[in-house]
């Protein structure tokens, strides 16, 4: 389905369950069997379907976009994630390797030149070069803080994508961006809390490591290894704390997104919406999170490998070893990047349509649509 003229948003599908409007089924989408949500309910049980496929639900689904409008099983988030690429390839995929591209050109432009000073210098006749490793270091807040902030605004423009494809509607950058600039700033703001909560809780596991190796230091070497046991129990401790607050705020962002909500709003709601869903959710990033690990480490060997060989043999190949090195980075960014990003906001629909019936609803928008 292509971008619609008048109806860009989830119309009407924000509204509190049970306040679903008035409007047209979709063909094949059969009639309601209730008039509004009744909770406890799935959609399987409230929509008798006239067409689709055979769900695991023991009715058929209606699939207008990516997935069909029912709660997701365990496959379909990585399914519709492929697929939220395919549907819309230009937003998906075209404007993560533009942003990958320009952070690459961008580190190319600044560590090239003092690169090349690095690896042409000589210590047996040349002094250090003090002057690169200063580029080198301020370069690299810099890339940092550029690369973490366009990171964080591609995603939100991918999530706002595939909000879209959800419901068949394939939609160009332009149209992306301007339903998502007015909240960028704010999903800005809510990625750096939600690093800093992940800074604080790491603060805090140093500090009280080094409160137990001052300790052991003061009573004597025989409570080393307890200091050890205790230290190591604090940085597991840390890490499962981290992978918590992780899991219970990763709907911040698509709620922020999708909703239009405040960063205050948005992690209340993320917190609320996963409660009782976490060890699903947990396991379902954790897979995302894995699968697109192993890509992105076997796909870095032959990478690295590649650039190493084109270094090797003289200073003359450097800028086209880095050249060739920042357009395949990128486009293992644009794979990776996306598919993150559509699992996430696919776990925020399938969580909205089990507590709050939002397949329901989002049925009724694409009836209106049509």
């Amino acid at each position: 389905m292509s971008e619609p003229n008048d109806q860009w948003s989830w119309d009407g599908v924000h509204q509190a369950p049970g306040n679903v409007p008035p409007g047209n089924v979709p063909p094949g989408a059969g009639a309601y069997q209730q008039p509004a949500w009744q909770g406890g309910q799935s959609y399987g049980q409230q929509l008798a379907m006239g067409g689709g496929s055979p769900s695991p639900w023991g009715t058929f689904t209606y699939r207008p976009g990516i997935i069909p409008l029912r709660p997701l099983t365990f496959g379909e988030f990585f399914d519709g994630a492929f697929r939220s690429i395919q549907h819309n390839p230009q937003v998906m995929f075209g404007l993560s390797l533009l942003v990958a591209v320009v952070l690459g050109v961008l580190e190319a432009i600044i560590f090239g030149p003092a690169l090349g000073d690095l690896l042409a210098f000589d210590p047996e006749t040349s002094a250090v070069p003090v002057g690169e490793l200063g580029i080198l270091m301020a370069g690299s807040l810099v890339t940092g803080v550029v690369g973490l902030v366009a990171t964080i605004v591609l995603n939100g423009l991918l999530v706002t994508s595939v909000s879209q494809s959800v419901l068949g509607r394939r939609v160009s950058i332009g149209a992306v961006w301007t339903q998502s600039r007015g909240q960028l700033w704010r999903l800005v703001g809510l990625s750096l809390l939600l690093t800093l909560i992940q800074v604080a809780v790491i603060t805090a596991a140093v500090v009280l490591v080094v409160l137990l190796i001052s300790g052991a230091a003061a009573l004597g070497t025989d409570s080393v290894w307890v200091v050890l046991l205790l230290s190591l129990l604090v940085v597991i401790g840390a890490g499962v704390l981290i992978g918590f607050f992780y899991v219970k705020l990763a709907l911040s962002s698509p709620v922020l997104m999708v909703e239009r909500a405040r960063i205050g709003t948005a992690l209340a709601r993320s917190w609320s919406l996963t409660q009782g869903y976490f060890w699903r959710n947990l396991g379902v990033i954790a897979v995302a999170s894995i699968v697109t690990g192993a890509i992105s480490g076997v796909a870095s060997m032959p990478i690295g490998m590649v650039t190493s060989a084109l270094m090797a043999l003289g200073p003359q190949f450097i800028w086209f070893a880095g050249a060739l090195s920042v357009l395949l980075a990128a486009l293992l960014n644009a794979l990776v990047t996306p598919f993150l990003a559509a699992v996430t906001a696919l776990l925020y629909v399938d969580i909205r349509m089990r507590k709050e019936g939002l397949d329901v609803e989002l049925i009724r928008a694409v009836g209106d649509s049509l």
